[in-house]
């Protein structure tokens, strides 16, 4: 026999069915890319293993990563590729560099051949992203660090590109020229919850296939300024190794893939609470 429901019942189902269907939406517009031996998809993860690339799959099964090293030891402050090893978190040896501690970090420490600013290049095999936040794994001493999105057409990883990264200059004008936005600069990120900074109201607009994550260089705030919470930019100093990234993915404006919200007004008739279309960062329970 068919129960009938009343419309208070009938709005509590309905009110339970969209609550299910907003969650699934939200979660399939997430991502985070962790950078352990677990989540390797190519390139050597092993512990301390030096490669020119890494590629790590998403832990929400979208789009796959892929990340490599470089630093500003060109001429004329030129970005070169390096390598990256694995640890916990990832880490940098730029040509010439020492494969020692802690200049096996991402830093920007060093005289002679260990002295540059070494970066973290994120690709996105798939949609574009916006990071909400990056989490740091080994920290030393310090670990400010900086944040650049590219906004131009162009493949940064491809030697035959206009905006290839090896013909970048790290300054204002080689950025501005090639198309790199600055995101923002994070004062002691090692010191944070979890050694993981939120980016997320840097960055609610801006999605691209690829992000920088750096050692803290002070083209953007002066070199020992302070933030508004009173934490000191230092430079010179900082040692990490880069441990996941998380955020949102860059849904096609009327493809196939988009998935519609159900109205605001539906969703107060029935009660529910709104539910922001900004999606939740490591700092949130999601991802705990």
């Amino acid at each position: 026999m068919l129960k009938q429901f009343n419309a208070s019942e009938a709005a509590g189902v309905c009110g339970l069915a969209l609550l299910f269907f907003v969650s699934g939406s939200q979660a399939a517009d997430l991502f985070k890319w962790e950078l352990t031996s677990a989540s390797c998809d190519s390139g050597n993860c092993g512990t301390g293993v030096y490669t020119p690339e890494k590629t790590f799959r998403d832990s929400y099964g979208g789009p796959k990563v892929t990340v490599s090293g470089w630093a500003n030891t060109g001429t004329g402050d030129l970005f070169e590729r390096g390598n990256v090893a694995r640890w916990n978190g990832l880490g940098v040896k730029h040509a010439g560099e020492s494969s020692g501690s802690p200049q096996h970090s991402t830093d920007n420490t060093g005289t002679g051949a260990d002295a540059g600013y070494d970066v973290v290049l994120f690709e996105s095999l798939g949609n574009k992203v916006s990071l909400d936040s990056i989490k740091l794994g080994w920290t030393e001493s310090d670990a400010d660090i900086t944040v650049l999105a590219y906004t131009g057409s162009g493949d940064p990883t491809d030697s035959g590109d206009a905006d290839y990264l090896g013909n970048t200059a790290y300054t204002t004008a080689g950025l501005a020229a090639h198309s790199w936005q600055h995101v923002g600069d994070y004062a002691d990120v090692d010191d944070r919850s979890g050694k993981t900074v939120d980016i997320s109201a840097d960055t609610v607009s801006t999605y691209s296939s690829y992000w920088l994550v750096g050692a803290f260089i002070d083209l953007f705030t002066p070199h020992l300024s302070k933030d508004s919470v009173g934490r000191w930019f230092g430079v010179g100093n900082d040692k990490f190794k880069v441990y996941a990234a998380a955020g949102t993915i860059d849904k096609p404006s009327g493809g196939g893939n988009a998935v519609p919200e159900p109205s605001s007004l539906l969703l107060l008739t029935l009660g529910l609470p709104l539910i922001g279309r900004r999606a939740p960062s490591f700092l949130s329970s999601r991802s705990a």
